[in-house]
This record gives C-alpha cells, structure tokens and sequence, in this order.
C-alpha cells in the first residue's frame, strides 16, 4: 500500500532544504551583526555603508515609481481599448479583441490610432432637447 503522508525520507529532505534556505538568506544578516563591511577590499563599519549608500536608495525607488506609475497608466489603457474593442460596432471585432489579449499594450497603441479615433471623430454629435418647449398655440398639455 503506498503512503503518501509524512515519510522519514521525504522529511529528512524537506527539514536540510528548509535549514539550507534559512542559512543562506540569513548571511547578510550575519554579516552586519560582525559589525564590519568590506567595501572595495576595505574594512569599514557597516552603519557607514547604509549612510553611503542612502542616495542611491532614494534615487532607486525615485525611478521605481516612476515606471511604476507609466505601467499602471498603460494596464489602463490597454484595459481601456480592450472595453472599447468588445462594446463597439467596430469592423473585426474578435481579430482586434485577440490583439489586443496577445499583444497588449503594443496593439493598444495601433488600435487607438487606427480604429478609435477615427470612431470617435465618425461618431454624431447628439445635442439634447430643450428643456421645456414653450406654449403651444393650444396651450400646455400634459401626456
């Protein structure tokens, strides 16, 4: 009868795997508890690196917001073009539909250039009635 629980074996093996990962993500942690950094072959204290290093940290996570933003703008947009694709009368709709699945934001680009502009600028302008007609000749009736 095959077991598929908890073997010796397999424990063993899941137990070492685990304590080699545990140890080898803990070696930074142990190097800054020495309290010495070698930085280009120098020894220097590890508060020193943070300080050194504290620019560059900004500036990194400066640039990360940045493309983080562009790539929240273009999920919109590409998620934009697939609405307009799929609620549309447009001409191909499944082939652009795909595209735009496949392809992403790339397809976006070209369908909004060559389907939903010229869609848009093609669309009649609908101007609302007037509010309230005024009189009428027999006076104001109520439907």
């Amino acid at each position: 009868m095959p077991s598929y629980g908890w073997s010796a074996v397999g424990g063993k093996k899941i137990i070492q795997r685990t304590i080699i990962i545990f140890s080898v993500l803990m070696l930074p942690l142990i190097t800054l508890a020495e309290g010495v950094c070698k930085v280009n072959g120098k020894d220097i204290p590890c508060e020193d690196v943070y300080k050194a290093a504290k620019p560059f940290i900004g500036v990194g996570l400066g640039i990360f917001a940045v493309f983080a933003v562009i790539g929240l703008l273009l999920t919109i947009f590409w998620i934009w073009m697939i609405v307009h694709a799929a609620t549309k009368n447009i001409e191909n709709k499944a082939l652009w539909i795909i595209l735009l699945i496949i392809f992403g934001v790339l397809a976006a680009i070209v369908y909004y250039f060559a389907i939903k502009r010229p869609f848009d600028k093609n669309q009649p302008i609908i101007t609302s009635p007037p509010a309230s007609p005024g009189p009428t000749p027999e006076g104001t009736k109520i439907a």
